[in-house]
């Protein structure tokens, strides 16, 4: 029986050294990916600028990209990426997508409420929360 290091093939580091081969040139993976995906927001920005600055509004739709490129691939000190540290700070103030509530079932919940509350209702029917005229005892009968 043979124990191999899988780590050196899927560890996170390796992620950062996968390439692409575009036009016969070997392009970080990642790279490429957040470039091709900051390249419309860069030029939206110097198109939006053009008319202020003229020529200069290229400086700021390359200022642009470098930013997208900065959040998207460097990591920090803990390993995360930048990017991912600044959602998810955003997301535990409850900034977005559920604005800080939870949802059990599509219902919202609050967590913090000191009554209780039903979620589901039970499968079994129960005779004592049954709203009939029978009398409770005829049920044991």
């Amino acid at each position: 029986m043979q124990v191999h290091d899988l780590t050196s093939l899927t560890g996170r580091r390796v992620a950062d050294k996968r390439t692409v081969t575009v036009r016969t040139f070997d392009v970080n993976r990642r790279l490429f990916v957040v470039t091709l995906c900051s390249l419309p927001v860069a030029i939206g920005t110097a198109a939006l600028l053009w008319p202020l600055l003229r020529e200069y509004s290229v400086l700021a739709g390359m200022g642009v990209l470098a930013c997208g490129v900065y959040l998207f691939t460097t990591r920090t000190k803990d390993g995360y990426r930048r990017a991912h540290v600044r959602f998810a700070a955003r997301n535990a103030r409850g900034g977005t997508f559920t604005g800080g509530s939870f949802y059990i079932g599509h219902v919202p919940v609050d967590p913090l409420r000191s009554e209780l509350g039903l979620v589901m209702a039970n499968t079994v029917p129960n005779p004592f929360l049954q709203t009939g005229t029978e009398p409770v005892d005829a049920l044991f009968d």
